[in-house]
């Protein structure tokens, strides 16, 4: 069993931490994570005289790992890591983007000039020891000294009084869905004016929802295909007004298109769009281009027809298959493909593309055994709000469906799903705050 202890101060401290995470889960040097606690804020520790702008609170989180290579291997594949996710040398207590330690590796004790095991402050650090014992409170400190062979649940006793507080923040955050459309499934015609749209999404940032995905064709079942200019007609005056707005000085404001057509794209990207969310999954080379050069994060969705359709659905021979399986060889194939065309696999984020050719089974099937599909080493997301397979447990009405929605996301959250798609990201936002303060660790393997 390996702890690393990971913190952020500088920056979209939240990002950083996912990135951290993201990059361990992706390695292929025999990492593999078990187990991350909760996220807690603490203070900086600073030396007497600092400067006043390093004074800038911490996000931390542990992971329980284990891993064939040896301690300074490890120690060495870290700060690696911390350079390429952007951290800067500004001093030995400047504030800084991402921190990586290694706190304890099992019983071992260690001591070399560029490593110490256990990790020399961690009896000191309530922002260690806490989310420390969320992970692994049985494990027994094997340095010699008045805490030898003591746990850390008494060396920390729950209850004590402590420096560091636990955050309601999740790796898992949620994008609001603003479908500019007068036909989308749930939502359609809320949001076809760009005062309405200003409105929700400042609604949004203020609830602490910093993603959100325009869209101007309805991919819903039945739905009727538009042209790439009346895509733009729709979606331009919303960008223009988004442009113009303070919105878009909030550095950590991520702004998504939903769009399978390249000319939309095109023009979009050139107006402030972040991420590119194509539910065709990029067949079409022309989009990945733009993706590629522009250098915005790419989603690929696994469908099987667009706009979906009931009656394809993921089968052979007219026999139910695993799914899962399927998907997961696809995705495999996919994201080769895309990285072959110039999409790094840090910008790459997968959608199993709930409802879009799967029967309900292999809906459920898919969320059951999530987990799965960490083995591709990208990040995650999933569009499961309101869809129809949610009304066999509820209302045929789909936007009465926000509470199956926010139980899902629950569930989703624990398997350690990165990104939520829901119409309602306030609600479900608040429910996975409340699943951060009750539980909040997110077992890795099953």
């Amino acid at each position: 069993m390996i702890i690393l202890g990971i913190g952020s101060n500088w920056g979209d401290r939240l990002s950083f931490l996912q990135q951290a995470v993201q990059r361990l889960k992706a390695s292929r040097a025999g990492i593999q994570i078990q187990a991350i606690s909760p996220l807690y804020e603490s203070q900086a520790l600073l030396p007497p005289n600092a400067p006043a702008d390093w004074d800038r609170p911490f996000l931390n989180l542990n992971l329980r790992c284990t891993s064939p290579l040896s301690s300074p291997e490890v120690l060495k594949l870290v700060k690696t890591m911390e350079i390429e996710i952007g951290r800067q040398d500004r001093g030995r207590w400047a504030p800084r983007e991402i921190d990586i330690d290694i706190l304890a590796r099992d019983h071992e004790i260690y001591s070399s000039p560029d490593l110490t095991l256990p990790h020399p402050g961690l009896l000191e650090r309530s922002f260690a020891l806490l989310p420390f014992r969320d992970l692994a409170p049985n494990w027994k400190y094997p340095a010699p000294g008045q805490n030898f062979d003591r746990t850390i649940a008494s060396i920390l006793p729950y209850g004590a009084s402590t420096q560091t507080a636990r955050s309601y923040q999740t790796l898992t955050e949620v994008m609001g869905i603003l479908n500019i459309t007068p036909d989308s499934f749930s939502d359609g015609g809320i949001h076809t004016q760009a005062d309405a749209v200003l409105k929700t999404i400042t609604r949004w940032l203020s609830e602490g929802v910093r993603i959100v995905d325009l869209g101007a064709e309805s991919t819903r079942p039945s739905a009727i295909a538009i042209s790439p200019q009346d895509e733009w007609r729709r979606l331009a005056p919303i960008l223009e007004a988004l442009q113009d707005s303070p919105l878009v000085k909030n550095e950590q404001f991520i702004l998504s298109l939903d769009t399978r057509n390249p000319e939309t794209a095109a023009l979009a990207v050139q107006r402030g769009i972040h991420w590119l969310n194509d539910v065709s999954g990029f067949d079409n080379p022309q989009l990945t281009r733009i993706a590629a050069d522009a250098g915005t994060t790419a989603i690929f969705m696994h469908s099987l027809s667009v706009p979906a359709r009931s009656d394809v659905v993921i089968s052979d021979n007219q026999q139910s298959i695993d799914a899962v399986d399927a998907i997961l060889k696809w995705a495999e194939k996919k994201i080769q493909n895309l990285m072959n065309q110039g999409i790094p696999r840090e910008k790459l984020i997968f959608d199993p593309g709930l409802g879009f050719g799967k029967t309900q089974a292999q809906n459920w099937d898919i969320i059951r055994r999530f987990r799965k599909f960490h083995e591709l080493g990208v990040k995650t997301l999933v569009g499961h709000s309101r869809k129809s397979f949610l009304a066999a447990l509820g209302s045929q009405n789909a936007s009465d469906r926000d509470p199956e929605t926010a139980a899902v996301s629950i569930d989703l959250c624990a398997k350690g799903v990165d990104l939520l798609r829901v119409h309602d990201p306030v609600l479900n936002a608040r429910a996975l705050r409340a699943w951060s303060l009750s539980n909040g660790v997110v077992q890795c393997e099953d």
